[in-house]
């Protein structure tokens, strides 16, 4: 079973970027993500990019819950 040269796999033998890494993980957040971004993650992305920008979302979305509980109580 060959490949083509259009097939999902041999269009970025690098990886996927920053920015598609960013969104992905916003789209995963939100619980939005298309069955076809989810291959293509787990076929061409990195792991640690993944855990990274997880871990960076998940701190400023306390870091901002902590803050709006704060404005609201201190009002």
């Amino acid at each position: 079973m060959s490949e083509t040269p259009n097939s999902p796999k041999n269009e970025n033998k690098n990886g996927i970027g920053l920015l598609e890494v960013i969104l992905s993980v916003l789209a995963a957040m939100f619980g939005v993500r298309s069955h076809e971004k989810h291959q293509r993650d787990f076929e061409q992305g990195d792991a640690t990019q993944f855990i990274a920008v997880g871990i960076l979302f998940v701190v400023i979305f306390v870091l901002s819950l902590i803050w709006v509980v704060d404005v609201i109580v201190s009002s």
